[in-house]
């Protein structure tokens, strides 16, 4: 909430940036050196061809809202009775993946006007699914920091103790086999 509200702010109506990179592992971070062979999260992501819509008010999207001004500006603007309407999808600059088993959707682009759907309730068609279950076989997280499962070497440091609980809670829906998407 507090990339919300600005809590953390800096003078340039600026929040934290809410990327995997930032509150979890750098994507690229070495998760495994198998044989000389370095793996990152990228390595390991699968597509998976997948129609189902994010439920703004309910599922797990991670916005950026990045720059305050932009943010009241959707707030006021967008919406039944408003200036711009009713919300929709803009293909054009909404950019959404989605991260199984844990469900987490990543906004890659309409971070304002998707923050204000989100406080409005409505639906969104990510771009793209990406099942990181393999990820798993390479790194857990203690609470404290990221691991590499083959030398239990640190990968980083926990940021975000939210974020690292929906890592862990991505394992145990691997070991159950269960998805967002079923």
């Amino acid at each position: 909430m507090k990339y919300l509200l600005y809590i953390d702010g800096y003078e340039d109506n600026s929040v934290p940036n809410l990327s995997c990179s930032s509150v979890g592992f750098e994507e690229m971070a070495c998760i495994s050196n198998n044989q000389g062979k370095y793996l990152n999260i990228h390595d390991l992501k699968k597509e998976v061809k997948c129609k189902k819509k994010i439920n703004l008010s309910t599922d797990l999207i991670l916005p950026w809202p990045w720059h305050k001004d932009r943010l009241i500006r959707a707030l006021i603007d967008i919406g039944e009775g408003r200036k711009k309407k009713k919300w929709k999808q803009d293909f054009n600059n909404h950019f959404v993946e989605v991260w199984l088993p844990m469900g987490i959707a990543w906004v890659n682009g309409g971070n304002h006007s998707i923050t204000m759907e989100i406080v409005q309730g409505g639906e969104l068609e990510p771009e793209y699914y990406y099942d990181i279950s393999e990820v798993y076989k390479y790194v857990y997280c203690d609470g404290e920091n990221f691991i590499r499962t083959e030398d239990n070497k640190v990968i980083a440091k926990v940021t975000n103790v939210e974020f690292a609980t929906i890592f862990e809670i991505g394992r145990l829906l691997v070991e159950k086999g269960l998805s967002f998407i079923d």
